[in-house]
């Protein structure tokens, strides 16, 4: 699963950017993004959202956590479906860019 993440995230270079170890994407990439994750059986832990700052990148403290209260059965499904419906739902409007934290199982 390690080398379809790596080719995964290869393919989605182009449409972002790395800060902090994470792949920034618009939030329309981001979407396709969570579906090609589910694919794979890659599951999230949570959302980073992102945006222009005078200084650069930076982040949003509003982002959607689920370290704390995901547990194993937790579908993937349900988490990335979560994500989703954050991203396509409840970003505030100055949010241009959001990443995945991904989960390490």
């Amino acid at each position: 699963m390690k080398e379809e993440l790596a080719g995964l995230l290869k393919k989605y270079e182009p449409l972002g950017q790395w800060e902090a170890g994470e792949l920034l994407l618009r939030p329309a990439d981001a979407l396709r993004l969570a579906d090609d994750l589910l694919a794979i059986g890659v599951s999230i832990w949570g959302v980073d959202i992102w945006y222009r700052a005078p200084s650069g990148i930076a982040e949003d403290p509003s982002c959607l956590d689920f370290s704390a209260a995901v547990g194993p059965e937790w579908p993937i499904e349900r988490v990335l479906n979560e994500a989703k419906r954050f991203i396509e739902d409840r970003l505030p409007p100055h949010i241009e860019l959001v990443s995945f934290v991904l989960r390490n199982d």
